[in-house]
């Protein structure tokens, strides 16, 4: 279980230590898709709680790919 708490290098990217946070949906952003204040401070508080890697939750790329999940993250912005 010590090797948990092991530097690790992925592709040349140094981690501090091999917990993984996976990816999740927090439902945690705003009704059009852009993080809220409270999206930011769980990631802080997770960065601050000693996740060597944080993978973000699935954002929505294109209209054709949201989730029926309220809170959903969204990267496009042209919205139809």
């Amino acid at each position: 279980m010590s090797v948990l708490f092991e530097k690790t290098t992925i592709k040349g990217m140094e981690l501090k230590n091999r917990w993984v946070r996976s990816a999740t949906h927090e439902g945690m952003a705003d009704p059009n898709g852009p993080p809220t204040q409270d999206l930011f401070t769980l990631h802080e508080r997770l960065a601050k709680g000693g996740a060597g890697l944080m993978i973000t939750g699935f954002a929505l790329l294109s209209p054709d790919g949201k989730s029926p999940f309220p809170g959903m993250q969204r990267i496009q912005t042209n919205q139809r």
